[in-house]
């Protein structure tokens, strides 16, 4: 088993420019901060683990985008998919 399996998800009509526009408004209208590791970033709001989260933030840019996908809560999530439409591209397991 790898050590941090991966799987690539591919969304062919998603509009790559709605989506693109939507993230940087989203780190530009952030509140900047420095780390010492990281540098300088943008702090875009609260992390919460059901409402404000990595996942929910992709799928949410995914809907922005024009993809028909639900708001999923965790990375898991995304393998209820593994039988979605052929056109989503989706990896098999």
């Amino acid at each position: 088993m790898k050590k941090f399996p991966t799987n690539v998800y591919n969304f062919p009509d998603a509009n790559s420019n709605a989506i693109y526009s939507y993230l940087n408004k989203l780190y530009n209208n952030g509140t900047p901060i420095q780390t010492a590791k990281e540098g300088m970033g943008s702090n875009i709001g609260t992390y919460t683990l059901w409402g404000n989260n990595c996942t929910i933030m992709t799928t949410n840019a995914l809907q922005i985008g024009g993809v028909p996908i639900p708001t999923i809560v965790s990375p898991s999530g995304f393998i209820q998919y593994e039988n979605a439409p052929m056109e989503w591209n989706l990896p098999v397991h």
